[in-house]
């Protein structure tokens, strides 16, 4: 073939899209359109698959509580938060009047954005790749723990992803094509993923990694410094309230404890682990109780495949086609690479299980490419056939979960004993989910908090700091019990919600039993999981006439 014709055809694949060397899909149009409607269909079945059973925790009700607010007072609240505002303003139009209806109404925007990631996954590894590729990425992506996990969360975690592999799909389809649609398509994408989260941040460096060795080339700038103009100018109403979240420290202060407890290395095996089908799960999302190789085995054997695939990559794609050889490695590494040097050199903000969730269509995009660098079907197989045992053998744990504190047993206990007018005071946490299911009761108590300062920020709470001012924390306690003097009904009757952060909670159980005119109506009542984990103490006060 003479170096014109080489030359052409370079050109003629990256104008489709494809690489010059991809061979003639192997699979029918007919087949690929049934395999893939048969993995949503997987996807679907086991992200509804007890969806309603867990109770929402804390951060689902907070997330809840807040999208029921009109849009200036979500924005006003995120102000003491760590967060942007677009998934609590998308869950505010998804349907208010839908919130108090059941655990699946809320969680189905979650499980939507979930689905239409596989989709996404499916769409960008066989136009990007092969057909293969697609199916196999949008199958692990379909089976992994995790993303089921945040498609029964009301939670930001499926969105975030989602937007994130639109922003670097369109970037990349723009330096392939040149067609200024793409461009405009990633500036919506990349405007829309850093109103998600603010990591959308360590994406843009995969952007600039991507046009210094592609868009320079090719003399695009001009296009390129409008798109980025444009998102800058989109994110300015935002920027006031970013630089105050910056300041205020308190809502991601747990993630040093993390990040202590790993350091670098453990958090990147984490976030391995996490991806992988069958891998267990950190903490924060919920360690199942995997057995012995569940997070050496998976994260081994899916570690093998991403390097597989980006071998694959450099192998057969580096001298023809860079940036398809360069894009989805770029997108999965760097933004991680960011996080764990800014973690080290400024404060922790990596955290496994949880904001690495942008880099996860990568992920499998990278790990189904080495499953298609083995040459046979006939090794394929196995391989597919492994993934899913370990999917299963985790999702087995995984519906048996119940990291929730008990907030559905507490509202049943509650609402059996409640009379008209008395108040709730809730420690730690255990604000947000009590009140989402009092409500479900059809009861709108007074709601109180210790400390009371928790009362203007719900979605957190610093028990370090509490901890090093024992003082603050006495006051507080005698500030409850004089409010519940002038809240409680003329009965003087009054709940207590005693959490899980003990210590914390220590001066409260104090005061409380050194009150004079305080009588318990009846014995202390651990409520919550049988497993005794993570039930609360609930006492039932009057003041004695």
């Amino acid at each position: 073939m003479s170096p014109e014709e080489k030359s052409r055809r370079r050109k003629q694949a990256r104008k489709s899209g494809n690489r010059p060397d991809q061979p003639t899909a192997t699979l029918s149009k007919a087949l690929t359109v049934t395999l893939a409607i048969a993995i949503l269909a997987l996807a679907l079945a086991v992200r509804l698959y007890g969806i309603n059973s867990a109770p929402l925790w804390h951060d689902e009700a907070y997330t809840l509580l807040a999208a029921e607010l009109p849009p200036a007072q979500i924005v006003d609240l995120l102000k003491h938060d760590s967060g942007p505002p677009l998934y609590y303003f998308l869950l505010h139009y998804w349907g208010v009047s839908l919130f108090e209806e059941s655990e699946l109404a809320v969680r189905s925007l979650s499980t939507l954005f979930s689905i239409l990631l596989i989709a996404g996954i499916f769409w960008a590894g066989q136009r990007l790749y092969s057909t293969e590729a697609g199916l196999l990425a949008a199958l692990i992506a379909a089976t992994s723990p995790i993303q089921i996990h945040y498609s029964q969360q009301v939670r930001m975690y499926t969105l975030l992803p989602l937007v994130s592999l639109a922003s670097i799909y369109f970037l990349v389809r723009y330096l392939q094509t040149s067609q200024r649609r793409y461009i405009a398509l990633c500036a919506v994408a990349t405007i829309l993923c850093l109103y998600t989260h603010s990591f959308t941040f360590f994406l843009l460096p995969v952007h600039l990694t991507l046009i210094l060795f592609e868009g320079g080339r090719q003399k695009r700038w001009k296009d390129l410094a409008v798109m980025y103009a444009v998102v800058g100018f989109s994110y300015l109403p935002w920027l006031p309230v970013f630089l105050l979240q910056l300041k205020n420290k308190d809502p991601i202060a747990w993630f040093s404890l993390f990040w202590q407890d790993w350091g670098p290395l453990e958090a990147v095996a984490w976030t391995l682990s996490s991806f992988s089908p069958g891998g267990a799960q950190p903490l924060i999302v919920d360690g199942f109780n995997v057995p012995a190789f569940g997070r050496v085995g998976p994260a081994c054997f899916f570690g093998v495949l991403v390097v597989a695939g980006v071998a694959h990559l450099i192998k057969t794609r580096w001298s023809r086609d860079r940036l398809g050889a360069l894009c989805f490695s770029a997108y999965m590494i760097v933004p991680l690479a960011c996080s764990v040097i800014s973690s080290v050199l400024i404060s922790p903000n990596y955290l496994a299980g949880r904001v690495d969730q942008m880099v996860f269509p990568a992920f499998c995009v990278i790990a189904a490419l080495g499953i298609c660098a083995v040459p046979s079907w006939n090794l394929r197989w196995p391989m597919v056939g492994t993934m899913l045992i370990l999917s299963a053998l985790t999702l087995q744990q995984f519906y048996g979960r119940d990291f929730a504190w008990g907030a559905r047993e507490v509202s049943d206990f509650i609402s059996a004993r409640i009379q008209s007018g008395d108040p709730i005071v809730c420690t730690g946490l255990t604000r947000t989910s009590l009140t989402y299911y009092m409500r479900r009761h059809g009861g709108r108590a007074k709601m109180f908090s210790y400390p009371r300062d928790t009362a203007q920020h719900l979605g957190y709470q610093n028990n370090i700091k509490l901890l090093e001012n024992p003082d603050y924390l006495a006051a507080e306690a005698q500030g409850i019990i004089n409010d519940m003097r002038s809240a409680s009904a003329p009965g003087g009757r009054f709940f207590v919600v005693l959490g899980y952060a003990l210590m914390v909670n220590k001066p409260l159980w104090e005061k409380l039993s050194a009150t004079a005119d305080l009588e318990l109506l009846e014995p202390p009542s651990y409520v919550g999981p049988q497993n005794g984990n993570n039930g609360v103490v609930v006492l039932r006060y009057q003041f004695k006439k």
